[in-house]
């Protein structure tokens, strides 16, 4: 018999499921079977703000200002927000009924406590824009159009709210699943089609009030990130670039980014920096660390750097490239040490090159390079030792030309490389143009070409070894160049955070912010020659990612017990996101049938919705249902990708952080890498 407190004392909170489980017994916080739910729970937490806060007084004269049917379009998608919140905050309870597991109980419980919230919000929107607020609501549910997407928004949560006590289990879970569905369609698509007019209406510089830019999650603009070409200014990013991004488990694989920031921002700056590391970031960015052997983070302005924690620096590529080739080997070795030679007539189909060696290992490699590539080639002695100086040896030899040999390494892709083959690289390249530590075995890379210490700085970083860099200035004349380094510990992946006093200044900037989203969460950055690994900024909302991560444990857990229900929806949850998107379709023509807005129109906003269904199939693991498509407002990330990872409408978006008051405190220990 299920009651309000199981008090079994042999209940193990770690191995009950999700949902189903035994009964919930006293709510305790000291252990999790999945801690990120928690932590999800505690930054949600300090989001907490009330609507009095915003201010929104001079929306009342900018509604008066907008034609027809630009109040048409604004109320008519206000009215449906209300709608949706109020189905989420009467709704999410009955997710609970038979929950069994304590901190997704937490997180629910906040997170209908904020959808009241949103919609008390609205109440103090309508009171403050409109002359007859009421008559405004009472004609919500007598909208034909608005009453007929309620029906499919409620039908889930009543099929779920109706089960019957002889309902089996399974019947009951299938009802669960598909309203975990339902409920990431709200969040994910019917929220962000009528989110993109309220956007728009902003980026017009009409009804500000409504969408005040949240607190950025940015870089600033001294900031590298690494690509598949090596490292890239964010400011340069271009929209063909491949970004690296890192996995909790320490792998790094390279993506097409989902979005990129580019924002003006001025204010002050957070500034970690030491001989290892060095970034500057808004204060909402999320810093992504490890202490106690697990991937932790904290939004800047919360964190709290010790000696406990390490940033880390590198990570384990992921591409197929396992070891170079005699080619690759023979390419490093020529951008070392080799130059064109100038034969006294020319060959049609090879080029002849010089190499020149005092070095005794230099020597053999070379010969074990030629040896296995079977080219032939002649040498001779070209100084001969006197004093200080070595004897050295000059090779002569014809390169086919259809190898093209450069004094760069403009030939290598970073993402073809695995952990394996980078470390192949760094070790192959040490041997011609650095210096091995025998007492550490730490390697260095020198060389004058700062182009050639960026691409070596950058295989570095995916060997799961430690990589830094540095220039050694020289100033004994104007034709000495400097030496610039690269060093690589192969014992360890972090760095020591440090002290707060040693390492942490706030910087005023002003200027431009950027950033990129990736499907992890995490990306790979540089500042100053300073490798690290960060958090990114998103375009997921809490709620939605909520629900993604519920959807997620129930496929890939197999003590779940969801995994067969899992596999039976996969058809029917992929056709309710087909029915959403044409409802969506629909409303879109609805709102627009008097006309459109600058920068928005009908067709514009029915192809973002269909990329927007497109990217949240994808998260749960389902094929597109709609042909490829890119983002038409690449604007609307300005408002989507914002520092509070929460479902916030934009009438509700005025203060910059929703961290106030007592709650403003650090929050150490948040990790939401698999959240997308």
């Amino acid at each position: 018999m299920k009651t309000i407190l199981n008090k079994d004392t042999n209940l193990e909170i770690i191995k009950s499921p999700l949902f189903f489980g035994e009964g919930l017994s006293i709510q305790r916080y000291d252990k999790f079977k999945y801690e990120k739910i928690y932590n999800m729970f505690k930054q949600h937490l300090s989001y907490f703000w009330r609507p009095e806060e915003i201010q929104v007084s001079r929306d009342r004269g900018d509604f008066q200002l907008l034609l027809p049917h630009e109040k048409f379009i604004f109320t008519k998608n206000l009215s449906y927000q209300i709608l949706l919140d109020s189905v989420q905050s009467r709704g999410i309870p009955y997710l609970l009924q038979n929950c069994s597991n304590p901190e997704v109980e937490l997180f629910a419980k906040m997170w209908e406590f904020s959808e009241t919230i949103h919609s008390y919000s609205y109440t103090y929107i309508i009171k403050n824009i409109y002359s007859d607020p009421s008559k405004i609501f009472d004609e919500i549910l007598s909208d034909e159009k608005i009453s007929q997407r309620a029906t499919s928004v409620t039908k889930y949560y009543d099929d779920m709210i109706s089960n019957l006590p002889e309902q089996t289990e399974r019947e009951k879970k299938k009802k669960l699943y598909l309203n975990l569905a339902s409920i990431n369609i709200l969040e994910g698509i019917r929220f962000y089609v009528s989110f993109a007019c309220s956007f728009c209406f902003a980026q017009n510089k009409k009804m500000e009030g409504n969408a005040k830019i949240i607190s950025l999650i940015c870089f600033d603009d001294q900031t590298d990130i690494l690509t598949d070409k090596g490292w890239k200014k964010l400011s340069d990013l271009g929209s063909t670039e491949l970004v690296a991004q890192y996995h909790d488990n320490g792998d790094i694989s390279f993506v097409h980014p989902i979005n990129k920031i580019e924002q003006d921002f001025k204010g002050e700056l957070y500034h970690f920096s030491n001989s290892r590391h060095n970034f500057a970031i808004t204060g909402d960015h999320r810093i992504i660390y490890r202490e106690g052997g697990k991937l932790k983070e904290s939004l800047a302005k919360n964190f709290n750097p010790s000696c406990t924690k390490s940033y880390i620096v590198s990570g384990k590529g992921t591409g197929k490239k396992d070891q170079l080739n005699w080619i690759e080997r023979f390419k490093i070795a020529f951008q070392a040490d080799g130059c064109y030679s100038h034969p006294k007539r020319n060959h049609p189909d090879s080029i002849p090159v010089i190499f020149a060696f005092a070095k005794e290992r230099k020597k053999e490699r070379f010969k074990e390079i030629l040896n296995n590539l079977g080219w032939e080639y002649s040498e001779r002695v070209g100084c001969k030792e006197k004093g200080n100086r070595k004897e050295q040896i000059v090779f002569y030899l014809r390169v086919p030309k259809e190898i093209k040999l450069t004094k760069d390494f403009s030939w290598v892709n970073v993402s073809d490389y695995s952990y394996l083959g980078a470390r192949d690289f760094i070790n192959e390249i040490t041997l011609w143009d650095g210096h091995r530590r025998t007492d550490t075995n730490g390697l260095r890379y020198d060389t004058t070409t700062p182009e050639c210490a960026d691409i070596v700085h950058a295989i570095g970083v995916l060997t799961g070894w430690r990589t830094n860099t540095g220039v050694q200035q020289d100033r004994r004349n104007k034709s000495y160049k400097d030496i610039h380094r690269v060093y690589i510990d192969p014992t360890k992946d972090y760095d020591n955070c440090g002290t707060k006093s040693n390492v942490l200044k706030l910087i005023p900037y002003e200027g431009k912010v950027y950033c990129v989203t990736v499907p992890t969460g995490m990306v790979v950055v540089r500042r100053n020659g300073k490798a690290v690994i960060s958090g990114n900024c998103r375009d997921e909302n809490m709620h939605m990612g909520f629900t993604s991560q519920l959807m997620k444990i129930l496929r890939d857990v197999p003590e779940e017990g969801f995994q067969d229900i899992v596999s039976e929806c996969e058809s029917f949850v992929l056709q309710m996101y087909k029915d959403a998107a044409q409802e969506e379709l629909d409303w879109i023509q609805y709102i627009f049938k008097d006309g459109s807005m600058i920068g928005l129109n009908s067709e514009i906003l029915s192809t973002y919705m269909k990329y927007l269904t497109n990217q949240r199939l994808k998260v749960i693991g389902l094929p597109s249902i709609f042909e490829k498509v890119q983002n038409p407002i690449s604007w609307i990330n300005r408002w989507t990708s914002g520092s509070t990872e929460v479902q916030v409408a934009p009438q509700e978006t005025e203060i910059e952080s929703y961290v106030i008051g007592a709650l403003k405190q650090a929050d150490e220990n948040a990790d939401y890498s698999d959240f997308l």
